[in-house]
């Protein structure tokens, strides 16, 4: 079993390329994957989007229940992230909360998690690899994590339009 945990970068990239009124299927599939537990973000990805004005902070609120609560397992997890990378966040940026470290470590405790299962969770992000960078799949590579992008997440669950 394949779980995945979306970066906010993603979700955005679905809703501005592939809107909901133009691709219901999408959004259908990815409901499906929200009831059955299989895609998962943690609350700051939630509190990102839920900054913009536009309908998928509508969406958002109406499927908040695959935004994952902070635990002390999550926050600390977060934390040893972000001491081994403290250049994944922008210490400058005028919104005090980054989803990056928290999708890394959600990520990283469902995988632990699922491990026993023969399961593994995946990070949807649409953020790319580059040299010398602190992202997420620099982060991801160093943790041993799996990331594709949103569209790699469809052709891997076979989804067809």
């Amino acid at each position: 079993m394949t779980i995945y945990c979306i970066d906010t970068s993603s979700l955005i990239n679905i809703h501005q390329w592939r809107p909901r009124r133009r691709f219901p299927q999408i959004w259908r599939n990815l409901e499906q994957l929200i009831e059955s537990e299989r895609l998962i973000a943690p609350r700051e990805v939630f509190q990102e989007v839920s900054r913009r004005d536009d309908s998928l902070k509508g969406w958002a609120r109406a499927h908040k229940d695959m935004f994952q609560r902070n635990t002390r397992e999550l926050l600390a997890t977060a934390q040893m992230v972000l001491r081994k990378f403290p250049d994944l966040v922008d210490s400058e940026a005028p919104t005090p909360t980054q989803a990056d470290p928290f999708v890394v470590a959600l990520a990283h405790l469902t995988g632990q998690n699922l491990h026993l299962l023969q399961g593994r969770c995946v990070v949807v992000t649409e953020e790319i690899y580059k040299p010398n960078c602190t992202k997420i799949p620099h982060v991801c590579e160093a943790y041993q994590l799996q990331y594709i992008t949103v569209h790699q997440m469809f052709m891997a669950e076979g989804w067809e339009f």
